[in-house]
């Protein structure tokens, strides 16, 4: 039942009686936001930009329907596609809404009056949409449906009026949701948003707050974390910012944001709350800027105190913060750095002979895991053994070759070298347990050499190619010789390789 303006008797002039008409209080924000500066869908949760003394407003929320990996966004606009359902029901099962919440504070009600809303959809995007609410847990009521249409300046509606839903009137201590359900199209690639191509709010709620201490009594809540809590494979080179969403706009505690090692529980990073530097404040959301790399393949928690992140009431109401190691951690992905070697020559003639640099991460005295790679000539093709190939077999032979060492393959009739501390290794192609032959091996001119790792891509090479057209008896790739080598002169090679491939460091 729609309420109406009071009418009450009163004492009149000469003690008559006087039939007087009391006006309603002029309706009061209760909440709104303004989209503009909202990109890319626009951030989950968004916190309202305004909300009235005495309630706790929660950020629009995309339902798990909504996708925002796809289509294009819209400058200034909050929103995302997938509302594609024929029906409002169809749409609700599937996610396919925005929802957004006021909780009354303690001691105070509130009576909403009007739903009002600027929005844009794509020009086969939906076009009808329905408004709910849901007081606490119960089910979801409509409110109203209403059509939407196309513009590049979108639309506004006609204000809702909500006066007449007695559950809206005088909430207490109770959660209201609103959801909003566009649908009723049948591209799911378009778009909805709420919609703000000029300064003004674009979603309001309007009504009345009375009673209670007059202020936000509500502590943040956590809308979203990144990366993910208890999320696997999180890059550890590409990680520099933590980041938490929440459902209303924040300001600064005091504190020591804590990013510990589950493992050993030692403090990796200790970053100051009021130091813009190390933990970012922008409306809603907090990021904890990380000084270094995060190590690979290692756990990860992070630990907040109480008041470290307030809001914006007054007095503020502080965030619970995260205690122990499983509020919020994530595990880095293990890097795995394949071998490392170089052509260093290759040789067409009597006899063929190709030579292979150890160089590693280019750290002397460090060791390299030759083991499965393999050396193949593409002669033949690049499909297939046609050009013919050497597997290093899993041996403990090649298990860790200096770095420096030059490893000679020929097929000289030579004895073979298997004293590696002279930083050269020179065994028969046919060696047994060393080396699988895979058909011919021909060393020609214009040949295509490559070495690579057989156990990361089966018996498909991989690695570093080296061609050179110029190719034949005598032709270098690098300037060196074959001859034993001291550890100097193993650095010494890596030098010549670095200045070759203009990468030098110091050796």
């Amino acid at each position: 039942m729609k309420s109406g303006n009071s009418h009450c008797l009163m004492l009149g002039t000469g003690g008559a009686l006087v039939l007087a008409t009391l006006l309603p209080a002029a309706a009061d924000v209760i909440a709104a936001w303004e989209t503009t500066g909202q990109s890319s869908f626009g951030t989950q949760g968004l916190a309202a930009t305004t909300s009235a003394p005495g309630v706790s407003v929660g950020g629009l929320t995309r339902g798990p329907g909504t996708d925002t990996t796809g289509g294009t966004s819209t400058a200034n606009a909050w929103g995302g596609q997938g509302f594609d359902a024929a029906t409002v029901e169809e749409a609700a099962a599937a996610g396919n809404f925005i929802t957004f919440t006021v909780s009354p504070g303690s001691g105070a009600d509130v009576s909403f009056e009007t739903f009002d809303l600027h929005y844009r959809r794509d020009g086969s995007g939906p076009e009808l949409a329905a408004l709910q609410f849901q007081i606490g847990s119960g089910g979801f009521i409509d409110v109203e449906e209403f059509a939407l249409v196309s513009g590049t300046d979108g639309g506004v509606i006609d204000p809702i009026d909500l006066t007449g839903y007695e559950d809206l009137q005088g909430v207490t201590g109770q959660t209201v949701t609103f959801r909003l359900i566009p649908y009723f199209t049948s591209d799911p690639g378009d778009n909805f948003f709420v919609y703000g191509p000029i300064a003004g709010a674009d979603l309001v709620v309007e009504g009345q707050v009375t009673g209670g201490s007059g202020g936000d009594t509500a502590p943040p809540l956590v809308n979203g974390l990144s990366p993910a809590d208890d999320s696997t494979g999180v890059s550890a080179a590409g990680t520099t910012l933590l980041t938490m969403t929440f459902n209303e706009n924040l300001a600064r505690g005091t504190g020591q944001i804590l990013v510990k090692n589950t493992l050993s529980e030692l403090t990796v990073y200790s970053l100051d709350v009021t130091n813009p530097a190390q933990v970012t404040l922008s409306s809603n959301q907090i990021g904890m800027v990380l000084p270094s790399a995060l190590a690979a393949g290692t756990d990860y928690h992070v630990e907040i105190p109480a008041g470290a992140i307030v809001d914006l009431a007054s007095p503020a109401n502080p965030y619970a913060g995260i205690a122990g190691s499983s509020g919020w951690n994530f595990t880095t992905a293990v890097v795995v750095t394949p071998p490392r070697v170089v052509v260093n020559k290759y040789l067409n003639g009597s006899p063929d002979r190709v030579e292979l640099l150890v160089i590693g991460n280019g750290t002397p005295g460090a060791t390299v895991d030759l083991r499965g790679m393999i050396l193949k000539d593409f002669s033949g093709g690049m499909s297939g053994d046609a050009g013919g190939k050497y597997l290093f077999a899993n041996s403990t032979f090649w298990s860790a070759v200096p770095v420096g060492t030059l490893v000679t393959l020929s097929n000289a009739t030579t004895s073979s070298d298997f004293a590696a501390g002279d930083y050269t290794l020179g065994p028969r192609p046919r060696r047994p347990g060393l080396l699988q032959f895979g058909s011919g091996f021909p060393i020609a001119r214009h040949h295509h050499h490559r070495h690579g790792d057989g156990q990361r891509c089966g018996q498909r090479s991989c690695g570093h190619d080296r061609r050179d057209p110029r190719a034949g008896s005598g032709h270098r790739l690098a300037n060196f010789s074959l001859r034993p080598l001291s550890r100097c002169q193993a650095a010494r090679h890596l030098q010549h390789w670095c200045q070759f491939r203009g990468a030098c460091g110091q050796f």
